[in-house]
C-alpha cells in the first residue's frame, strides 16, 4: 500500500513537470469532440434531408418511439454543444426535426401525430418542444395544453431579443402549435376536425339498431284500418315482412360496424346541478335536503370504462325531477335518485333514496333495453325487441293500466286506491303485446310510444288535449293517434311534456323533401304542423314583404324536444329553432322573441331562429337537444354543451352563480359529448371516448408487456396525462409513453 501511494504521488507530479502533456491530450479530446459533433450534425442533416417519396422525414412515419426519442435527445444535445447559434433560433435542430413540413400535405411531425392518434409520439414531441426544466405544462389533458399554447402564442409577438435555451423553447412551442397545413389548419384545429369526426362515428355506433324505420317501404305495405282495436287484430303479414328483413338491416348496421375498425367507442356518463335529490348518481355531502348544487360535472363512476368495459358503455340517459336512468350496450337499465312511488323500479318502495346507480331487473332481466323515458312520477323502456315496459305512478294511467289490481300495483293508502296506485317493478304494457315500439317518452300525466311500423301510441291523461285524441275527461286507454296515421305521417321521433306533446315526421314521397313536425296539447287536441323558415312566413301572409335570409332557408329538422312553457329543434344544418312563452327558455332577448310583436310577454308561435347558436356567435353546429322546464341544453358536434334558461336554483345550467341565462353560453369543461339529457333541477351527459386499436405482436409477451396493454386499453387524449402522472408517484414504467 505504501509503495502504491508513492507511485501514485509520483505519476500526479509527473503532469505538475510536464503541463505540455495535459494540454495536447486536451486538445486532442477537444479535436475528438468536434469531429464527433460534426459527424452527429452530419447523421442528423442526413436523416432530416432525406424523406420518403411524399416527403415525410422519419419523424413523420409511425416510427420506432425510442429512435425517435433518441433523435430528439441528439438534436437537442447539438443545440446546447452549439453555443454560437443560442440566438438564431431558425438554426436549431430541434426546430428542423419538429417543424418539417412533408410536400405532400404540409404537415408537420406534430400533425401527422395527431392524424395517426399516436398519443406517444404527442406527448414526445411536446415534452421535446417545452423547457425541459418544466412540468407545469403536463399536469393538464394534451387538450388544454394545446389550448393554452394556441391562445398564448396567438396574443404573443415573441422577438427574439435575449439569449438562452429557455426563450428558444419557447418559439419553438409556439412555432409548433402555430403550424399550417396546407388546408390552413393548425395541430389544434386538425385535432378538433379529428374528434368532429370520432363523436359522429361514436354517435353512430352506440345507436341501438331497432330505431332503423321501415318508413318507406312500411307505407306502401300497411292496411287502412279504422280502429286501433281492429288493428290489433290484423297487419300479421307486415310483422312477417319485417321479421323477414331485420336480418337485412343488421347486416347493414354490421357492415358499417367495419368501415373504421382502427378505434372502438364507448361513452361514460357525467352529471351536474342540484344533488338534493340524489339523482347526480355521485356521493358527496351534498346529497342533504337544501344544499348547494354540484358546478362542476363530475363522472358517474359505475360507468367508467375501467370499470363496466366496453360492452356495458352507456348509450342512453333520461332525467326527470327525482331520478336520472341510464341505459348501457349490453341492454341493462340503471336507475338512480329518489325512489318513492316506484319510479326507479328497484322493486321495493322502502328505497327511499338511491344515490348510486343500481340495476333495474324483474322482468327487465330477461331483456335488453334500447329505449329509456323518465317523467317526474313514473318511467317508461322500450326492448330490443320492441316490448314496452313501465312502471311508477299509475295515478292517471299512465302505465298503461286503467283497471288497477291489487296483486299488480301497491298503495300506500286504503283511502282513495286510484289516486296513489303505482308499480314499483318494470310490467309490460299489455295493449301493445302485437305492436314493436322503438321509442317512448313520458309527460308527466301521460305516456307516448313509437312503433316500427311510424305510429304514435298514447295513453294516460288528456285533459290538456295532450294525447291528440278527441276525448278529453277520464283517463284514456292505449289508443293510437288516427289523425296521423290517416293522413299518412311516418312519425320517427317523440317527446313529451307537462301538457303537450312533439312528434317529428318523414317526408311524404313525392309531396315534400324535408321532414314536419306536429304538435298538440295545452288545450288543444288536433295535430297541428309546425312551420319553418319561408314556410312560416307564407303561412303568415308575408308573401308580399320581402323575405329575410332566414326565411328564404328550407328547414328539415332532424331533432326535438318538448317542454313545459316552449318547444325546440335543431335542423339537418345544425341551427336551433325555439318557439313558445318565456324569452330565457327560447335562448333570446325580448326584442328577439317577436319581431312582429311590441310586447315581449306574447308567445312565439312560430319557430325562430336561435342566433347565439351560430358559428359566427360563438356557438356551434348542433347535433342532439333536450329541454326541461324552463331551460334548454344543446350539444354540439365538437363536443361541447350550451345551456341557457332560468332554473329555481344556482349552478345549474353549469355557469357558477347563474340561474338565469337568456342566451346560449357554453359549459366549461365539457370537450366530448354526445348526447344530453336535462331535468328541472339536473343534467346528465354521455362523454365519447375513441380508443385506437392497441397492435399484437407475436411471440410470448412479458407479464409488463400485458399489463401495459392492459392499461393502453382504457388510455385517450383526455385520460393519458393523469394516468402518466400516477404511473410516475408509483414508479410504474408505461412502455412508448
Amino acid at each position: 500500500m505504501p509503495r502504491y501511494r508513492n507511485r501514485s504521488t509520483s505519476y500526479g507530479s509527473f503532469h505538475d513537470h510536464h503541463p505540455g502533456a495535459t494540454t495536447a491530450a486536451a486538445a486532442a479530446a477537444t479535436t475528438a469532440t468536434m469531429e464527433d459533433i460534426q459527424t452527429a450534425k452530419g447523421m442528423m442533416n442526413a436523416i432530416i434531408s432525406l424523406p420518403d417519396a411524399s416527403g415525410r422525414s422519419f419523424l413523420h412515419t409511425r416510427c420506432n418511439l425510442t429512435m425517435a426519442k433518441a433523435m430528439l435527445d441528439r438534436a437537442k444535445a447539438l443545440d446546447e454543444m452549439d453555443g454560437n447559434n443560442t440566438n438564431d433560433v431558425t438554426k436549431s435542430w430541434q426546430r428542423k426535426c419538429l417543424l418539417q413540413a412533408d410536400r405532400e400535405s404540409w404537415y408537420t411531425p406534430f400533425h401527422s401525430a395527431i392524424m395517426d392518434r399516436n398519443l406517444a409520439a404527442i406527448l414526445l414531441f411536446l415534452r421535446h418542444a417545452t423547457d425541459a426544466h418544466s412540468t407545469d405544462r403536463f399536469t393538464q389533458s394534451p387538450m388544454t395544453v394545446l389550448h393554452t399554447l394556441t391562445s398564448t402564442a396567438a396574443s404573443t409577438t415573441a422577438t427574439v431579443t435575449t439569449t438562452g435555451n429557455h426563450l428558444r423553447n419557447d418559439l419553438l412551442i409556439q412555432e409548433m402549435v402555430t403550424a399550417v397545413d396546407k388546408e390552413g389548419f393548425t395541430p389544434l384545429e386538425l385535432l378538433g376536425r379529428i374528434q368532429q369526426k370520432e363523436l359522429a362515428q361514436c354517435r353512430k355506433r352506440l345507436m341501438p339498431k331497432t330505431n332503423v324505420l321501415l318508413s318507406s317501404s312500411t307505407r306502401r305495405l300497411r292496411p287502412r284500418q279504422s280502429s286501433f282495436d281492429d288493428g290489433q287484430h290484423q297487419a300479421h303479414e307486415e310483422l312477417d315482412f319485417l321479421t323477414d328483413h331485420m336480418d337485412l338491416l343488421d347486416a347493414s348496421e354490421e357492415d358499417d360496424e367495419t368501415v373504421n375498425d382502427e378505434c372502438t367507442y364507448a361513452c361514460e356518463v357525467v352529471t351536474f346541478g342540484r344533488a338534493n335529490h340524489c339523482a347526480l348518481g355521485v356521493v358527496s355531502s351534498s346529497n342533504n335536503e337544501g344544499s348547494s348544487s354540484v358546478l362542476r360535472p363530475q363522472r358517474v363512476q359505475e360507468f367508467a370504462q375501467d370499470s363496466i368495459g366496453r360492452d356495458g358503455s352507456a348509450v342512453a340517459v333520461a332525467a326527470a325531477t327525482h331520478h336520472t336512468l341510464v341505459a348501457t350496450k349490453n341492454g341493462h337499465l340503471y336507475a338512480f335518485g329518489l325512489g318513492k312511488g316506484g319510479r326507479l323500479g328497484l322493486g321495493d318502495d322502502q328505497v327511499q333514496q338511491c344515490p348510486l346507480p343500481r340495476r333495474v331487473k324483474g322482468p327487465l332481466a330477461r331483456h335488453k333495453v334500447v329505449g329509456i323515458a323518465a317523467a317526474e312520477n313514473h318511467s317508461l323502456c322500450v326492448t330490443s325487441s320492441g316490448a314496452l315496459f313501465a312502471w311508477g305512478s299509475n295515478r292517471f294511467g299512465q302505465l298503461g293500466s286503467v283497471e288497477t289490481k291489487a296483486s299488480e300495483l301497491s298503495s300506500s293508502s286504503s283511502k282513495g286506491a286510484n289516486k296513489n296506485n303505482f308499480r314499483c317493478l318494470p310490467r309490460r304494457v299489455e295493449d301493445l303485446r302485437n305492436i314493436p315500439c322503438v321509442a317512448v317518452a313520458a309527460g308527466e300525466k301521460h305516456s307516448v310510444a313509437l312503433s316500427r311500423r311510424g305510429e304514435i301510441y298514447v295513453w294516460g291523461d288528456n285533459t290538456a288535449g295532450q294525447l291528440g285524441v278527441p276525448r278529453r275527461s277520464g283517463i284514456q286507454k292505449v289508443q293510437r293517434v288516427e289523425a296521423l296515421w290517416k293522413a299518412d305521417k311516418c312519425a320517427i321521433a317523440i317527446s313529451a311534456a307537462e301538457q303537450s306533446t312533439l312528434v317529428l315526421t318523414s317526408p311524404v314521397p313525392g309531396l315534400s323533401q324535408v321532414n314536419s313536425v306536429y304538435s298538440w296539447g295545452h288545450g288543444n287536441y288536433v295535430p297541428s304542423r309546425v312551420y319553418f323558415g319561408k314556410d312560416a312566413s307564407a303561412r303568415n301572409g308575408e308573401d308580399q314583404k320581402p323575405l329575410s335570409s332566414t326565411a328564404q332557408r328550407v328547414v328539415n329538422p332532424v331533432g326535438i324536444a318538448c317542454a313545459r312553457y316552449h318547444n325546440t329543434a335543431i335542423t339537418s344544418d345544425g341551427h336551433v329553432y325555439t318557439w313558445g312563452l318565456h324569452a330565457e327558455s327560447l335562448g333570446r332577448s325580448s326584442k328577439q322573441q317577436n319581431p312582429n310583436s311590441s310586447s315581449s310577454g306574447l308567445p312565439t308561435s312560430s319557430p325562430q331562429l336561435v342566433n347565439g347558436m351560430l358559428p359566427e356567435n360563438g356557438g356551434g353546429v348542433a347535433v342532439a337537444i333536450s329541454a326541461s322546464d324552463q331551460h334548454t341544453a344543446v350539444v354540439t358536434d365538437c363536443g361541447a354543451l350550451y345551456t341557457w334558461g332560468a332554473t329555481y336554483g344556482n349552478n345549474a345550467l353549469g355557469h357558477e352563480g347563474v340561474r338565469y341565462q337568456p342566451s346560449p353560453k357554453r359549459v366549461a369543461g365539457i370537450h366530448r359529448a354526445v348526447n344530453v339529457a336535462v331535468a328541472k333541477e339536473h343534467t346528465v351527459l354521455l362523454l365519447g371516448s375513441s380508443f385506437p386499436r392497441i397492435p399484437t405482436e407475436a411471440g410470448l409477451e412479458s407479464l409488463e408487456e400485458l399489463a401495459s396493454k392492459k392499461v393502453a386499453e382504457h388510455v385517450d387524449l383526455f385520460n393519458v396525462i393523469p394516468i402518466l402522472i400516477m404511473a410516475e408517484r408509483t414508479e410504474v414504467r408505461i412502455p412508448g409513453v
